[in-house]
């Protein structure tokens, strides 16, 4: 049975295999679940995902004690190029978006996964750096009595 920790595990784990290619192939620098803030990442580092758990969720009780749980995340993605800022954020975003579509419950983590409307994105205003803020949604059932 899921709980929010395994799925966060999970999507993680997802996100730690993606490989960028479009005439060029680099991997994802850094995957993690801190925030850190663009100016403090490291340049090696990028690109880079952050998994932001903020806590919220909603629950829908269901008999015997289960309840459906939706888990409101963000990945933050950052890039840094001075020449192509806006062509690598869409490039981090798109492989961002394959890798959650190629494994939609992320090995049996969650029922299901569902990308949101980016929310924030600056490709310019930063340069060399950009960003976006992708809302993931994840879908599981627990036992309540086990935790969320």
């Amino acid at each position: 049975m899921a709980d929010k920790e395994s799925a966060l595990v999970a999507i993680k784990t997802e996100l730690e295999t993606i490989t960028i290619t479009n005439g060029y192939s680099f991997d994802i620098k850094k995957v993690t679940r801190q925030f850190e803030t663009i100016k403090n990442i490291a340049v090696t580092d990028f690109p880079c995902l952050i998994i932001e758990d903020d806590g919220a969720e909603e629950l829908d009780f269901k008999t015997g004690g289960f309840a459906d749980i939706q888990v409101d995340i963000n990945i933050i993605g950052y890039v840094n190029n001075r020449d192509n800022v806006s062509t690598k954020l869409n490039e981090l975003d798109n492989a961002l978006t394959k890798a959650i579509y190629s494994n939609p419950t992320l090995s049996g983590a969650v029922g299901h996964v569902s990308i949101v409307e980016i929310k924030e994105r600056s490709g310019s205003q930063y340069n060399p750096y950009g960003f976006f803020v992708r809302p993931i949604k994840l879908f599981y059932e627990v036992q309540l009595p086990n935790g969320l």
